[in-house]
């Protein structure tokens, strides 16, 4: 079994842009590449056709669908939404899996976060940490840096002014109750050392 990787590390191919993108229509064509630091690290040309994705690797010895096959089939399947409309997920390609995924991940060949044992970021996050992120989220809603002191805070053009006040009596608790938690790990590791 592979070992377990961060999904945030992986390329991927979001089957929700593609649809945005008005790409899944039968008999288009088109490439994708993907990009770090400025350089191409993986291109890939994909047709439509029959609900799926006829994919091809275009870097030499690139096998999306495994060693051996340089090209494959992604199979779509539609559910209904409830107001009306339809919704397209990627079946996962791996034989024992064919899971439905809104993501697929390149990780030696294209498979879901199941099959690839991808985690995100955030699930591996201590209490701390968790508890930073959600401040950090609420100081961007008032218009802060996540190093900016909440006295700072100015009221955002066109929130509503008790929407702010709630959200910095959050932040403010958070703000607390990230020191406590970070104080009760220091005693705990200063203890234990």
């Amino acid at each position: 079994m592979s070992p377990i990787v961060s999904l945030n590390t992986l390329i991927s191919l979001d089957i929700r842009t593609l649809a945005k993108s008005r790409l899944l229509i039968d008999g288009k064509k088109f490439k994708i590449s993907w990009s770090r630091n400025s350089l191409v690290v993986k291109r890939m040309e994909l047709f439509a056709q029959n609900n799926g994705l006829f994919v091809r690797g275009l870097d030499e010895g690139d096998h999306p669908f495994g060693r051996g096959s340089e090209s494959g089939f992604l199979g779509i399947t539609y559910t209904d939404c409830f107001f009306g409309g339809s919704r397209p997920w990627f079946r996962c390609p791996v034989e024992d899996c064919s899971r439905k995924a809104a993501i697929l991940y390149y990780a030696d060949r294209l498979v879901c976060r199941h099959c690839v044992r991808g985690f995100f970021p955030s699930q591996r996050a201590n209490k701390y940490e968790r508890l930073v992120d959600r401040l950090n989220h609420l100081k961007a809603r008032i218009g802060l840096a996540p190093t900016d002191d909440l006295a700072l805070a100015r009221k955002p053009k066109g929130m509503h002014t008790s929407s702010f006040f709630e959200l910095k009596s959050e932040a403010s608790r958070l703000e607390e109750r990230c020191l406590e938690v970070w104080c009760r790990s220091y005693d705990a590791l200063s203890n234990n050392g």
